[in-house]
C-alpha cells in the first residue's frame, strides 16, 4: 500500500540575492535597534539608582493592599 503524503507550496517565491542580502541587512539593523531601545532605559535605571540615589523603584513598586479584600 503506497503512503499518502501532501506537500505544501511555499508561501513566498524565492526572492532574489539583492533581495536576500537587502532583508539580512534589515534584519540585523532591526536587532541592532532593539537592543539600543533596551539599553537606554536600563542605563537610565542604573543612573537613578547609583548615581542619584533616588527612591524611584520604590516608587514604581505595586503594592497590593489587601485590607480591602477582608472587607465585606
Amino acid at each position: 500500500m503506497g503512503s499518502l503524503s501532501c506537500q505544501l507550496r511555499p508561501s513566498f517565491a524565492k526572492f532574489s540575492a539583492p533581495t536576500v542580502g537587502w532583508l539580512h541587512g534589515l534584519r540585523q539593523w532591526n536587532g541592532w535597534l532593539i537592543m539600543l531601545l533596551a539599553t537606554g532605559p536600563a542605563l537610565a535605571s542604573c543612573f537613578h539608582y547609583f548615581i542619584l540615589k533616588d527612591t524611584i523603584f520604590q516608587k514604581m513598586l505595586i503594592k497590593k493592599d489587601y485590607s480591602d479584600a477582608n472587607r465585606q
